[in-house]
């Protein structure tokens, strides 16, 4: 049996790959982790702007003004951890010759390992209608 030895040049070599490997795979995880984050925001903000487009409707079922309907919808988006600052936008557009509201919500997100490559935040952006149906109900329009 014969052992070889390789020159000075390959010395180093693993671990030079082993920690670009390592990098890499941080990096990795920490895309997933925020991608997750966001769509954890995504997932919550649809949930205030489903509540809100249906509050909205609501009022205009009841044949109140459109004040009240935009008042109604972005209360319940507050309600469910939405509302106007410095880095969420909640809108409330009405339309009372249809009967609808449009709810939309726009939201900053802070990243957490992405501000390592210079993304600081990344915006989360989701819309809802409500409407009176034939029917006379509240609902929902899908987006």
């Amino acid at each position: 049996m014969s052992v070889t030895w390789r020159g000075r040049s390959e010395r180093g070599v693993v671990l030079i790959a082993s920690a670009l490997a390592i990098v890499a795979l941080c990096l990795f995880a920490g895309l997933v982790i925020d991608a997750g984050m966001l769509q954890q925001q995504r997932g919550q903000a649809q949930i205030a702007a489903d509540a809100a487009a249906a509050a909205g409707a609501m009022q205009m079922l009841s044949g109140q003004n459109e004040s009240w309907a935009v008042n109604a919808a972005v209360d319940a988006a507050r309600w469910n951890g939405f509302q106007n600052d410095r880095r969420t936008a909640v809108t409330a557009t009405p339309d009372a010759g249809e009967k609808r509201v449009r709810v939309q919500i726009v939201r900053n997100v802070s990243t957490a390992f992405l501000s390592i490559l210079g993304v600081r935040s990344m915006p989360v952006e989701v819309a809802a209608t409500g409407a009176v149906a034939k029917n006379g109900k509240a609902v929902v329009l899908a987006q």
